[in-house]
């Protein structure tokens, strides 16, 4: 029995060594897949931080910044000198009226604001002297044909010696004196608009009629029915629109890079689309600066005017310098640290949501995962902006195939040097 039991121990020992052995294997095992995976884990850590110029976001935090996608494109840039200034009319485009000689008014014919073309009744004035005049001139040209009919009698007789040197002189004084009144009246009467023509018919004008100088609208109306005329005192203002320009300040830095010939875009506040962009161009560079602004009037003739445009209103412009075709992206595309500029180019999605999903599904699935999109920030160069854009260049091959972020980059800076300052 002893012998029995002795056995029975030995075969109990065995198992229990043979246990204790498989034990210790299994430990082993699971140790070492452990520190397999603990050894993983380290490893993508190390690659995370080997790659300092990505960063990560999920999709509920693409969404929060409002980031969105585009590319780069090739767009006509220009280098432009910006400037502000106001439209203006040049003087011969402006009219002010008055009357050369003084009387009651007794007739407004037209309003402010109203369209007049040239030679149009503006007011009629009754004055005594009017009509005084004229009958000095009929008086003069009755005279007149006197002399002249004398004169060239006189100047028979002299070539024939029948009358003396002496009398033909004073004849032709009096008929050259009477020629000159004859211009003088006539000279007056068409100041104030009255046909000398129509006089020597007998039609005598009562009255002096004030008539438009040029076509165009009336800016001002400064008199009144029953008012005394001042002489040369203005009545009317009338303004021509149709060859408005601008006249833009230019700074002392920026003369020497403008030219005549150089084309202009604008805008200007009541235009009621501020993206309206007119074009005009450079004709004429004042030759002095202003001693208190310290800038130059730069005058630009408006090509095509559009829409209402009136003397005095504010414009914004650029004066184009350069014009260059370049690879350009939008302004919000670009973020800045200290002197240095970056784009960020989208590397994908987490692959996680795109095996053999439903967009419904992939989209759903990112939010609840949290799978994460990838961008990559670059170094870049930028050249000159225009209209929203800017050209860049970069170590990196860009194309128009490029996707990067163009709104919300500032948002993915903050979240990169976010993930750095936990690191």
């Amino acid at each position: 029995m002893n012998c029995n039991i002795e056995n029975n121990f030995k075969a109990i020992s065995k198992a229990a060594k043979h246990t204790a052995l498989l034990f210790a294997i299994t430990v082993l095992i699971s140790s070492c897949g452990s520190r397999s995976k603990n050894e993983t884990v380290k490893a993508d850590a190390v690659i995370e931080k080997s790659n300092p110029l990505e960063v990560n976001i999920t999709e509920q935090q693409f969404k929060s910044a409002q980031i969105e996608l585009g590319k780069p494109e090739y767009r006509n840039l220009t280098s432009a000198i910006k400037s502000n200034g106001r439209l203006s009319l040049p003087p011969q485009n402006k009219a002010t009226i008055s009357t050369p000689y003084g009387g009651i008014v007794q007739e407004i014919k037209v309003s402010t604001g109203q369209q007049v073309n040239k030679g149009t009744v503006l007011a009629i004035i009754q004055n005594p002297d009017i009509i005084q005049l004229q009958q000095d001139y009929l008086e003069n040209a009755s005279h007149l044909e006197f002399m002249k009919t004398d004169y060239e009698r006189q100047k028979t007789l002299q070539k024939d010696n029948i009358t003396s040197q002496k009398h033909f002189q004073e004849t032709e004084a009096d008929y050259n004196g009477t020629v000159g009144k004859d211009n003088a009246l006539k000279a007056k009467l068409q100041l104030i608009n009255i046909n000398t023509e129509n006089l020597k018919e007998g039609k005598i004008i009562p009255n002096l009629t004030i008539t438009a100088p040029i076509s165009g609208y009336v800016q001002d109306i400064t008199t009144n029915i029953g008012t005394f005329a001042e002489p040369n005192s203005m009545l009317f203002e009338i303004i021509n629109n149709t060859d408005l320009h601008i006249d833009l300040q230019v700074f002392e830095k920026d003369v020497r890079q403008i030219n005549i010939g150089q084309k202009v875009t604008f805008s200007y506040t009541n235009s009621g689309n501020e993206k309206q962009q007119d074009i005009a161009t450079v004709f004429a560079i004042d030759k002095e600066f202003d001693p208190q602004t310290q800038a130059i009037v730069v005058h630009a003739k408006i090509q095509n005017p559009k829409g209402i445009m009136l003397p005095g209103m504010y414009v914004e412009a650029r004066i184009v310098i350069d014009n260059d075709r370049a690879l350009a992206v939008p302004d919000d595309a670009i973020v800045s640290q200290g002197d240095d500029h970056f784009i960020f180019i989208a590397e994908g999605k987490n692959k996680e949501t795109e095996n053999n999903k439903s967009e419904s599904e992939s989209k759903e699935e990112s939010e609840q995962t949290g799978a994460t999109h990838t961008f990559r920030k670059i170094k870049i160069i930028v050249g000159s902006g225009d209209m929203g854009y800017i050209a860049i260049t970069s170590s990196e091959q860009l194309s128009e195939e490029t996707q990067i972020v163009i709104k919300g980059a500032y948002a993915l800076l903050s979240e990169m040097n976010k993930g750095g300052e936990e690191e």
